[in-house]
């Protein structure tokens, strides 16, 4: 005879969600406990209509206080707890079937996986103890986050893992999900005030703080919280992630790099970790370094994109199953892309949508691609799934623009492009591309201010101060366009074309000191890059004019040598008309 089961559950308002839970547990549990904290909708009679005993509870500010009430009404020999937003789908509950089948007689405690939708298609997953067995020394603790597992451990509970998962949908909603953080963290607060130094609620109220933006508050909470805990934590990882991520949000590049590098040392197989140090290296220029960290993420055992594996201490926090899949093979293609090779970031983006359909970076990727490459027929299957999903419409709108760009029909590309932006005012790619219709129909007029308007909007946005500064050029404002160029410059301080664009602006105005300086600093910067010959060859020809200019003429005659012996084609033009 299987053991008996008990589910517990703490509810409020949860009448739109309860049912399917409850139906997905229906024939499994012997007994269905329901806390009740304060609903004013139907879900207590709910409950009871699919057989729960329900109890009031007075809310005390405290999870684990209504957890542990649920506990105490419980009377089955295993315990099962759920969520009024989770549920098992057919494949998983014939898993949990067959686990209870086979039950073990002494304590012991099973781990499932949480699987949440995430924003790429893919999935966040969290692993969490959801099934053992009654002990009267069990209980939960923290106000938020509550954890069931110290009491586990000091019970002395075998701790088994399952490839089990239950789906849930409770952050699908942002302005829930907003308010749930600002709960959590007036929760965090008190739980901080009873214990300032415990490692866990500091890393919780860190991350509370990360995901409200508030990256300051943030910082010196995970660094205590980092202070404060073992090496071999299962935080310890999440701590480095969220470390990283609010110092590069701070623009404090360098400290987000030594963060990242000193949690790769300490967890070299988090895929977070690595997937995070892939993107610095990108961001650093070091692109091998790049595709090697997100390759070795494809390389990892296959299981890891289903099970969020806890580490020694038993806390469990989340990973995203995309690090290993559908997330970081769209990086690669994009990668491959930007480095010219399109056959490989096709396999990529496609590989990524065989796995994940729903993967709207990836299938974004392929049909930019195809747009690049004017496929026509390939891309409009994938332009008019985007324009079906109401969570890329947006970026369909314009995708269908630049198609009518690309095909020079620059009446509709701009009737498409105000009609986004006047729905969406915030639009910013919108706005962009519509630069771009307005000077390639030759409408610098109105180019210019919209222009200025991107610039001011996001000064890191390079393409439009060259453009500005192109534009400028073309007007005989030369004045302006070296102020254009040198305000972007001061911005991007890394984007190639941006350096040379200035440099031979400088180099026609006269101004060769500066022009040499700049010059010189991009074929530093540029000089191992293969996917940069072109621009170092513009570069180079253009510091041969410039020492020409200057009276330097065996410099001069060394560059141009220079040229001639690496067989570099280019035509030493002034780079980049606008786009």
């Amino acid at each position: 005879m299987p053991a008996r089961l008990s589910l517990t559950m703490i509810v409020k308002n949860e009448a739109a969600t309860l049912p399917t839970c409850l139906a997905s547990v229906r024939d499994l549990a012997d007994e269905i406990v329901v806390v009740d904290t304060g609903s004013l909708d139907a879900t207590p009679d709910i409950a009871r209509q699919h057989g729960a005993r329900v109890f009031d509870f007075a809310w005390t500010d405290s999870f684990a206080d209504a957890r542990n009430q649920s506990l105490r009404h419980a009377t089955g020999q295993w315990l099962l707890w759920l969520d009024a937003d989770e549920y098992f789908d057919q494949a998983n509950r014939d898993k949990l079937r067959a686990l209870l089948d086979q039950l073990p007689d002494g304590n012991a405690a099973f781990v499932m996986n949480q699987r949440s939708p995430a924003p790429h298609g893919s999935a966040t997953l969290v692993s969490q103890v959801r099934l053992f067995r009654n002990h009267p020394e069990l209980h939960w603790d923290y106000r938020v986050h509550e954890q069931i597992l110290p009491s586990l451990r000091k019970a002395r509970f075998a701790i088994h893992h399952t490839d089990l998962a239950l789906e849930h949908t409770g952050y699908l909603d942002p302005a829930l999900r907003q308010r749930k953080l600002e709960r959590n963290l007036r929760l965090l607060h008190r739980d901080h005030a009873d214990r300032p130094n415990d490692p866990f609620t500091l890393f919780n109220l860190g991350w509370a703080f990360a995901d409200l933006g508030r990256y300051d508050d943030a910082l010196p909470l995970l660094q205590r919280s980092l202070q404060h805990s073992h090496p071999a934590d299962s935080i310890t990882p999440k701590l480095y992630v969220l470390l990283t991520q609010c110092l590069r949000r701070l623009g404090q590049h360098e400290q987000a790099w030594a963060a990242c590098r000193a949690g790769v040392i300490r967890c070299p197989d988090d895929a977070e970790l690595l997937f995070l140090r892939g993107q610095l290296c990108h961001q650093r220029g070091d692109r091998a370094a790049a595709r090697a960290c997100w390759m070795q993420l494809l390389a990892m055992e296959d299981h890891s994109r289903t099970v969020a594996a806890p580490t020694a201490d038993g806390v469990f926090t989340s990973a995203d199953a995309g690090l290993r899949g559908p997330l970081v093979r769209h990086h690669l293609a994009a990668l491959a892309r930007e480095e010219g090779r399109l056959d490989e970031a096709e396999h990529h983006w496609q590989a990524a949508l065989a796995e994940s359909p729903s993967c709207p970076p990836a299938r974004i990727g392929l049909a930019e691609l195809y747009l690049h490459q004017a496929r026509w027929p390939e891309l409009e299957p994938l332009l008019a799934e985007l324009e079906r999903q109401p969570h890329t419409a947006l970026q369909a709108a314009v995708l269908r623009a630049r198609v009518y760009l690309a095909r020079r029909d620059f009446a509709a590309a701009r009737r498409l492009l105000e009609d986004v932006i006047r729905q969406t005012p915030q639009a910013l790619t919108a706005q962009i591309v519509l630069s771009h219709v307005l000077l390639q129909s030759g409408d610098e007029a109105a180019a210019e201010p919209l222009l200025r308007h991107i610039v001011g909007r996001d000064q890191g946005q390079a393409e439009s101060w060259r453009n500005l500064a192109v534009l400028f050029h073309r007007r005989g404002r030369l004045r302006e366009a070296i102020a254009a160029a040198q305000s972007g410059r001061l911005h991007c301080p890394r984007d190639g074309e941006l350096m040379l664009l200035h440099a031979v602006l400088l180099r026609e105005s006269g101004d060769g000191i500066n022009a040499e300086a700049c010059l010189l600093e991009l074929l530093e910067m540029d000089g191992g890059d293969a996917a940069a010959r072109p621009r170092c060859a513009t570069a180079r020809h253009n510091l041969a004019l410039v020492y020409r200019d200057m009276g330097r003429v065996r410099e001069a005659a060394a560059h141009w040598r220079a040229l001639f012996w690496t067989s570099e084609r280019n035509p030493f033009a002034l780079p980049h008309a606008p786009t």
